[in-house]
Order: C-alpha cells, then structure tokens, then sequence
C-alpha cells in the first residue's frame, strides 16, 4: 500500500510538472487570441476611415485611420488580446461621431498585420504608431489613448514614453501576472509570465488625466483591479463603475460620451498653450 501511494505522489508530481511546463512554454498561445475574418473596411459603415499600412521594424501594420474634425484629438485606439479591428466597429463609429480622429492599431498578429504577438513587439508598435501620427502633424499631446482589455496595459506602458495627451483605460487590470494568479491559482503563475504589463506598478508614472471604466459583472478582469489601479493613479482622474455590466456589453455610447466630458477640457488647454506659444 505504501509503494501505491509513492507511487501516486510521484505520478502527480511528474504530472503537475508536465502540466505546468506546457503552460509556461505555451502561454503566449493562452494570453493573446488573434482572430482571421477582418473585412475591408468599407463593410463596416465607417465613412471617411482608411485601410492603411504602417512599418514596425520588419513588419507591415494594419491601421484604421481617420483625421479629427475641426482641430480635434485623435483617439489611437488599442485593441484587447482577441477579435479583430472589425468587432470594434461599434466603438469607432462613437468615437468619430463625437468628432474625434482614429487610429485604431492592429498589433503584429492580428486582424491583416504581420508577425507574432509578444510585449515587446506590441511596444514597438505602438512606438511606429506614433511615429506615424506625427509625421501627419499629431504632437503626442494631442494623441487620446482609448486602451482596452490587454490594451490598458499596453496604454499604460506606452504612456510613461509618449507623453500622451491623456489616457482612457476600459477594463484595465492590475497586471497579466496578477490576473494569471487568480485563474491559475494552481500554478505559481505570479512568477512565470514573461509578457507581464504591469499597469499597478507604472500608472504612477503617468503625467496625463487618467479615466478608468469597469462594469460590476466582469468575469474576465474583477472590477477590483480598475479600482485598485484607480487608486495608485495620480490626480487629475476619474473612475466609473458601471453596476451589472460585464466585461463587453457596456454602453459604448455612453462611456466615450464620458470621456469627451472628461478629457475635452484638458486638450482645449493644451491647444491654447500651442497657439500661444507658437505666437
């Protein structure tokens, strides 16, 4: 009986080894989620927005792009760890009728862009990005970042080297290895994940106006990490918590109605110091 249980233990342990192994050489497999099927963009009702090809490093981007109205920021959008820029149709279509520009990014691996996904390359593209709204004109003050999901790490990151005008976080999260703790509770996740955009350690680091949204019924990332990533935030912020919304039902007509109230008098000022300035 005693050899059945040794037996037992070291059939688990090999076991769990394995398991956690596959996990860890794999994970990049478990964390991002591209999805195949974008369309031309003129099949999405997004009048005046361009299908166009942005260089990151090797690689060739795809970007959604469309410049404001009437001296407006440009929102450069960043997308969560699935789906493609087509099941973002919905949330563009209120950003432009608020009249603000777009950029929405697609990171290397997914919708029509090359390559891979990987923090660091995800970086990169957002750095071309920039890159390419200045060459149109945009100084990084009057870039509005909208990061969702994935994307408000991403946002978060990027932030603390552009210099952004301000930062919109929808859904955002503590950090990738918090999270993967809390769903690999099993594994000592905190400690294995390479592609960690850690948001509770940098947002402090932001000298940017900072809006957060969660819903209550989010399954996917606890509303506990917006509001705990809320609290580590400087000043000025602001916070919405939206109750029985989950983690993609929320009204998108309401929250960027939302962040036009919030952000329109910080770039109205920002504008005014250029003019003045330039005079």
């Amino acid at each position: 009986m005693r050899k059945f249980f040794v037996r037992l233990l070291y059939l688990s342990i090999f076991l769990y080894a394995g398991a956690l192994a596959w996990t860890y050489f794999n994970q990049r497999s478990l964390l991002y989620f591209p999805q195949p099927g974008v369309l031309d963009v003129s099949e999405y009702q997004l009048e005046g927005v361009e299908d166009i090809r942005i260089p990151s490093g090797d690689l060739k981007l795809q970007m959604w792009y469309k410049e404001p109205e009437n001296g407006m920021p440009i929102v450069l959008y960043l997308h969560g760890n699935s789906y493609h820029l087509g099941n973002h149709q919905h949330q563009f279509k209120e950003i432009l009728n608020l009249g603000y520009g777009l950029a929405a990014l697609a990171y290397r691996g997914f919708s029509r862009s090359e390559g891979l996904p990987s923090k660091e390359g995800i970086l990169e593209d957002v750095s071309s990005a920039v890159e390419f709204l200045q060459s149109k004109g945009f100084d990084s003050k009057k870039i509005l970042v909208v990061g969702e999901s994935l994307g408000s790490g991403v946002a978060v990151e990027s932030a603390i080297k552009h210099k952004f005008g301000g930062i919109f976080l929808i859904t955002p999260y503590t950090s990738i290895a918090k999270r993967a703790q809390e769903i690999y509770w099993y594994f000592p996740a905190n400690y294995l994940v390479r592609d960690n955009f850690i948001s509770d350690e940098n947002i402090h680091l932001i000298d940017a106006p900072v809006m957060m949204v969660h819903g209550t019924k989010d399954v996917v990332i606890p509303h506990a990490h917006c509001e705990k990533l809320f609290s580590l935030a400087s000043e000025p912020k602001k916070m919405f918590i939206y109750e029985g919304k989950g983690h993609s039902n929320l009204d998108y007509r309401l929250i960027y109605t939302e962040m036009k109230g919030f952000f329109a008098p910080f770039f109205q000022s920002s504008s005014k110091l250029q003019i003045e300035s330039g005079n």
